[in-house]
């Protein structure tokens, strides 16, 4: 039996691949039939009025009737040009005095449709920052540790093994933050701790198991946070310190956390390579995340060398993203996670 719903090419927007399902545009059809109907009933049967000085529909009423309702089908594949069709065939109606108001019912399809499909692609972006901040965080620290442990395995077999632990430990949070996010989705209890800045610790703890210095500071009085805000300025710092592992070079991290009355601004900086190069997603998902809960973020390379990123989050409620500073205005040292592995040379590449 051939399956009701078919896939969409690769590369198929969401809106194409759903007209292109044979389902779909069975619904579009039946859609369109019934609103067309409903309007001519409206018309003929009087079932409405608009409240304003009507006058008896003719051939022209139903031409503006059936018009936006052709263009049903069209709301998904041409949002734009079919929501102009309505809105104005709408317009003509009743400012033409035309008797009903089931008339705007395909100006309302428009609008209901085109918010579902706005709000499916910020889904779909969600999961994608989430998958990609976790995933490639894991995944950098395990081709770092993979590249030791075959330098190691036949003159240092304990570097080997320390390095072999790390790909556990990095396989096994990789795991916990896939759950976590599979939770989110299936709106049930993550299996896993929320992404948050209480987790910064043990982020810096895995950069160091990984052979990056990290220093972090604290710089305010640390305090409660929004759920997205705390969420990504994790993220934010966890892209920053993969960029670090992957494009860097030999280098130190310095990562500073400032919760300010306002705003919580995040920076890290290092001194290590310092290329520019835009092949990736990395800047821009953290620049994504930071405008989503309405802060900035800036990144580049810095005068004396290295590369700085540096966000800026409200603290407030409202959806912005900032950088933060730590509590002690003093640099705190390096973070303990036992004894520090060599890091492989990473290739210079540019900073994605």
């Amino acid at each position: 039996m051939k399956p009701w719903r078919t896939h969409a090419p690769p590369g198929t927007r969401r809106g194409e691949a759903d007209a292109a399902d044979p389902g779909f545009q069975a619904a579009d059809a039946l859609v369109a039939v019934a609103v067309f109907a409903l309007g001519v009933a409206d018309v003929y049967g009087r079932l409405s009025s608009s409240g304003l000085v009507e006058r008896p529909a003719d051939g022209f009423a139903l031409v503006l009737i059936a018009v936006p309702s052709l263009a049903l089908p069209f709301r998904r594949t041409a949002p734009v040009p079919a929501g102009l069709v309505a809105v104005g065939c709408g317009v003509v109606y009743y400012g033409a005095g035309y008797p009903g108001v089931i008339a705007a019912a395909p100006t309302l399809v428009m609008i209901y449709t085109a918010a579902a499909l706005r709000r499916a692609g910020e889904e779909r972006l969600w999961i994608a920052q989430e998958l990609h901040d976790s995933l490639t965080h894991a995944i950098s620290v395990v081709n770092v540790q993979v590249a030791v442990a075959l330098q190691a395995l036949d003159h240092r077999p304990e570097l080997a093994r320390e390095a072999l632990m790390a790909i556990k430990e990095s396989g096994h949070e990789a795991i916990g933050e896939l759950r976590a996010t599979l939770g989110v989705l299936r709106q049930a209890d993550p299996d896993g701790p929320e992404a948050g800045l209480a987790r910064l610790p043990r982020l810096a703890a895995r950069a160091e198991a990984a052979g990056l210095p990290v220093r972090t500071a604290v710089l305010g009085e640390r305090r409660e946070l929004p759920a997205e805000v705390d969420r990504a300025a994790y993220r934010i710092v966890q892209e920053a310190l993969t960029n670090v592992l992957r494009h860097a070079g030999a280098a130190t991290v310095t990562v500073t956390t400032e919760y300010r009355p306002d705003m919580i601004v995040l920076s890290v900086e290092d001194d290590g390579e310092s290329g520019t190069g835009t092949g990736g997603m990395g800047l821009i998902g953290m620049r994504e995340r930071a405008v989503a809960v309405g802060g900035t973020l800036t990144a580049g390379p810095r005068p004396q060398g290295g590369f700085a990123v540096r966000a800026e989050l409200p603290a407030a409620g409202r959806r912005t993203e900032r950088t933060e500073p730590t509590a002690t205005g003093r640099r705190a040292e390096p973070t303990a996670a036992g004894r520090r592995v060599p890091r492989a040379e990473p290739p210079a590449a540019g900073r994605l």
